[in-house]
């Protein structure tokens, strides 16, 4: 388990594990899943791949090779 993840699957256990940070508090939306809010400006991320990210947020993708 890690406390700096915001959310993780824990795969022994087989529950999701969500953590709060400074920045961001973990919650969960019943339609969205899983989303983030920013506790300074109240703005919602949705990580989601096939979803809006949210408003005035950007998505990068990234490729790299899981060993």
């Amino acid at each position: 388990m890690l406390s700096t993840d915001l959310g993780y699957y824990h795969w022994r256990a087989g529950r999701v594990v969500s953590n709060d940070s400074l920045n961001y508090k973990v919650l969960q939306h019943p339609d969205k899943g899983l989303i983030f809010l920013n506790r300074f400006d109240r703005k919602i991320i949705n990580p989601a791949p096939d979803a809006d990210p949210g408003a005035n947020t950007t998505r990068k993708k990234s490729l790299h090779e899981i060993v």
